[in-house]
């Protein structure tokens, strides 16, 4: 879970997200939330994709104050500002049904740092949190 802290002034931030992949659906990899155009869903929720969640990821344990869970994220999607960082997260979920893509945030715009993310690769990458999502594609 990223540490999301800081609200900003941002009105857009481009970011970079690993997603799952099925079909022309997109859905964010940990919340199972689908990726669309519009404000971003406010509830936690399982997708009908929950066995490909990465590491069938229990979402009974999204419990307050714990590190699984952070209210500054909630109604919002978030993203890496620098695009190495999405591609070492994808390199190491190791799944075929993992895309990246590059989404511009809009609406409330928070900032915080990927040091939360459980893996011995990530050194606090910038990541932004948006409500809104104004435009995203694939990076190839």
């Amino acid at each position: 879970m990223c540490d999301i802290n800081k609200k900003t002034n941002y009105t857009t931030r481009i970011v970079y997200k690993v997603v799952h992949k099925n079909g022309d659906n997109y859905y964010a990899l940990y919340s199972g939330l689908p990726i669309c155009i519009g404000n971003v869903d406010k509830r936690w929720r399982i997708s009908k994709l929950k066995e490909n969640i990465r590491d069938n990821y229990d979402f009974n344990s999204f419990t307050p104050d714990t590190w699984t869970y952070n209210r500054n994220i909630i109604g919002k999607t978030t993203g890496f500002a620098d695009l190495k960082a999405a591609k070492i997260l994808k390199r190491e979920s190791n799944r075929e049904d993992k895309t990246i893509l590059k989404i511009k945030l809009g609406g409330e715009i928070w900032k915080g740092t990927s040091k939360n993310i459980l893996s011995e690769y990530f050194d606090n990458h910038i990541v932004y949190a948006g409500s809104e999502i104004l435009s995203f594609e694939e990076i190839k």
